[in-house]
């Protein structure tokens, strides 16, 4: 028996709703993404020049063909910082967050749990939020679940926005191969199922592939996708790139519990909704390769949780009172679930209000504006965003964009530049020589108290001198120059 809908159950629905918008939009105006800056002056650049063909922001690689997979998001920055302000374009970010879990527990809110769903999903969500490409992207992966979800005869209309889908996807993210994939896994489901070729469903399938091709790339945009799924390394150097098994935070680990209860649901109940098992199955192996791709099974998981057959088995309950053990496994897991929930918060709170403005050199760009408006910088790979933004006529050596790029480089240029800044990281005095003297590099910015960056030591090898210093960063230059 369902209990009657109760008016206490809306109210908590929408006070989790207001309170989960709310506090997105705070983290996310607080929050600055390394890929922030780079991206918003990219967008100021298309705007003034149009679309950039080689990259603009560094010495070490400026032949190289840059290509921005999100280039459309890069003009919405840009713009938006210029007319209504950043802090509005984070409350719509964080609508539009609250939007893609809410259109689904708006189905439960008359239920209790449609409030606690709210929680639990925009908690293992919180640490992916910010002003990223991502954000549009979990949009889009939203929409692509719920169209593939869809009855046959519902699907059978809304298919044929899937062209629109594609071309949109492949002009605001990289990530627009899932779109083909989960179009394929349902194709293949629905012929397994039914028994018939489904050839409509195949050739919108396949049409994705050569609809990505427009845009301002070409080809050149499935050269930046091929680049970064076929590094091997990206798991090694970049966190959010690492396998499932090594989650670092209560955000991750709430995420893949919560995957994991959505994995059970669906594998109860594969002969009845065997779509939602397939999907749900894929979506978990891409979680299990990367934590980039966890917010993905967290959706799934979402839409199967809301499905009423997949919430609560038929007789649970009643089993539930009877059976010691069974009551004891649920409160555990309970018990678990909320105090994951509650960390996530609560971690997200305070990196925002403290670690958030140590994690960049924001003292010391009055210091370098002065003293170096415009010079070629070594900086750590994070920063590289930050400084192209509030460094505009500065270049670099590395920057956020580059962990996977790799070309044989014409003279004078350098074949990967993020090899070489791993070398250095270890603290290799000879690779290190070798860039500051073929790049006539002006200063080197080290981040202070990183035990594991061996920089610093092999720049004072080197004999240069600290500049500046404060909290943050201590910046090098060589000895002749802090004697001009």
């Amino acid at each position: 028996m369902h209990r009657s809908p109760t008016r206490l159950h809306v109210i908590l629905w929408g006070l989790s709703t207001l309170f989960t918008t709310c506090f997105t939009w705070a983290l996310i105006a607080a929050k600055l993404d390394p890929d922030f800056g780079w991206r918003i002056r990219h967008g100021q650049l298309i705007l003034e020049r149009g679309i950039s063909t080689v990259d603009p922001f560094s010495y070490s690689m400026p032949s190289y063909p840059f290509v921005s997979h999100a280039w459309s998001f890069d003009i919405l920055l840009a713009y938006t910082d210029r007319t209504i302000g950043l802090v509005w374009l984070s409350l719509g970010v964080a609508i539009l967050v609250q939007l893609l879990c809410a259109t689904q527990t708006w189905k439960l809110r008359f239920s209790i749990r449609g409030a606690l769903l709210n929680l639990v999903v925009m908690g293992a969500l919180i640490t992916t939020l910010g002003l990223r490409a991502q954000v549009v992207a979990l949009a889009l992966v939203t929409y692509a679940l719920w169209l593939i979800l869809l009855p046959e005869d519902r699907w059978r209309i809304w298919r044929w926005t899937i062209p629109t889908l594609a071309l949109f996807w492949a002009n605001t993210h990289g990530s627009f191969l899932l779109l083909t994939l989960l179009l394929l896994v349902r194709w293949a489901t629905t012929v397994y199922t039914s028994k018939k070729l489904q050839p409509v469903d195949f050739l919108l399938a396949t049409a994705t592939i050569p609809l990505s091709l427009i845009n301002p790339y070409g080809s050149l945009l499935w050269f930046e996708v091929w680049q970064t799924l076929s590094d091997s390394s990206l798991g090694q150097r970049i966190i959010e790139w690492q396998p499932i098994w090594r989650i670092q935070t209560a955000s991750q680990l709430l995420g893949l519990v919560f995957v994991l209860w959505g994995a059970v649901l669906t594998f109860t109940h594969r002969k009845q909704y065997p779509l939602h098992a397939v999907v749900m199955l894929v979506c978990g192996l891409l979680a299990i390769s990367s934590t980039r791709h966890l917010p993905l099974a967290v959706l799934m998981a979402l839409f199967a949780q809301v499905r009423a057959p997949f919430v609560i088995p038929e007789g649970f309950l009643s089993r539930l009172s009877k059976d010691r053990l069974l009551s004891y496994i649920f409160g555990i897991a309970t018990l678990a679930i909320t105090t994951l929930t509650a960390a996530s918060y609560v971690f997200a709170f305070t990196w925002t209000t403290t670690a958030s403005q140590a994690t960049v050199p924001k003292q010391a760009l009055p210091w370098l504006r002065e003293y170096l408006p415009s010079a070629r910088l070594y900086a750590p790979y994070d920063w590289g965003g930050y400084l192209i933004k509030n460094l505009p006529n500065s270049k670099l050596f590395i920057d956020n964009r580059m962990p996977s790029w790799r070309w044989q480089a014409p003279p004078g240029e350098v074949d990967a530049a993020m090899d070489i800044y791993a070398r250095v990281y270890l603290g290799d005095v000879d690779e290190l020589q070798r860039i500051l003297q073929q790049f006539s590099v002006q200063a080197v910015l080290v981040r202070r108290n990183d035990p594991s960056d061996k920089t610093e030591s092999a720049i004072r090898a080197l004999g240069w001198l600290a500049v500046y210093q404060d909290a943050t960063v201590t910046v090098y230059q060589p000895a002749a120059r802090t004697q001009e």
